[in-house]
C-alpha cells in the first residue's frame, strides 16, 4: 500500500531526527510523541493490508497469531 510506505518513509525520518536528540528527557518526549505516533500510523496500515491478503500469501505472523502463541 502506498499509505504503508509513506507511513514507513516518514517513520524513518523521525527515527533518524531521534538519534540526534542527546538530551534523553527530550528524546523520550520525541520518541512519545512522534515515532510512537508514526508507528501507530504505520500499524494501522498494516493491519488493513493483513485483512485484505490471504492468510496463505501473508508470511508474518497475523497480530492474533502473536496473541496466542504458546
Amino acid at each position: 500500500s502506498l499509505a504503508l510506505i509513506a507511513g514507513l518513509d516518514e517513520l524513518e525520518k523521525v527515527w533518524t531526527e531521534l538519534q540526534t536528540i542527546s538530551d534523553p528527557w527530550k528524546a523520550a518526549e520525541f520518541a512519545r510523541d512522534r515515532v510512537l505516533t508514526q508507528m501507530n500510523i504505520c500499524r494501522k496500515e498494516a493491519d488493513i493490508l493483513e485483512e485484505l491478503i490471504d492468510n496463505n500469501r501473508w508470511r508474518l505472523p497475523s497480530y492474533e497469531e502473536l496473541l496466542w502463541l504458546n
